[in-house]
């Protein structure tokens, strides 16, 4: 199999909407929200498709199949706002900023699905969350820490973080550390205006 990797498939965000998250986790940090691991607002993203441990052979294949996906999808504008947790409110592990799903954006997933199942990649088969992850809690947070957490998402309004162009995807690498993932674009691919 060769050499094998850690990728996904994401929209990476603008520098405005990461200084607007690096807001909103300071103002939590301050409301004594205990028991999370924060992510850092440069590592934030918002994953269109994961898909695990994959052969550096495939990693053409995988580009050239983005390429097709891309080809059929116009840019488009995601909105941002709005905040919960997975799986459950009150059974928070993931903190996460909710995305707005426009059609364009369930197109691209499907086309991009299409592409990797055509070059064998077997994909999860979930359907699109869009989200992106801001925090998550820690594994030994107290039952009191996972109350306050519950309550803060329950309670703390967040109607916009902003809006953002997506006019290209990013295929990244990722690499676990103790300290946290590091992340490394292998291929960025345009989204292009239909000729038809």
């Amino acid at each position: 199999m060769g050499e094998v990797i850690r990728v996904f498939i994401a929209i990476k965000l603008s520098s405005q909407v990461q200084d607007e998250l690096r807001l909103i986790g300071q103002q939590l940090i301050k409301r004594g929200v205990h028991g999370i691991r924060w992510v850092k607002p440069e590592n934030i993203h918002l994953t269109i498709q994961f898909l695990g441990d994959i052969s550096k052979r495939k990693l053409n294949d995988i580009i050239i199949g983005l390429n097709e996906a891309s080809n059929l999808t116009m840019p488009f504008r995601v909105h941002i706002g709005g905040m919960g947790a997975f799986p459950h409110v009150r059974k928070p592990r993931v903190l996460w900023i909710g995305v707005d799903a426009p059609l364009e954006l369930l197109d691209l997933h499907r086309n991009i699905k299409r592409g990797l199942e055509k070059i064998e990649i077997q994909t999860d088969g979930k359907v699109l969350r869009p989200h992106l992850t801001i925090g998550r809690v820690k594994r030994d947070a107290s039952r009191h820490s996972l109350e306050i957490v519950s309550d803060m998402v329950e309670n703390y309004e967040i109607s916009t973080v902003g809006e953002q162009m997506v006019e290209s995807i990013h295929l990244i690498e990722s690499k676990l550390r103790p300290t946290g993932p590091i992340y490394k674009a292998l291929a960025v691919v345009k989204l292009e205006e239909s000729s038809s």
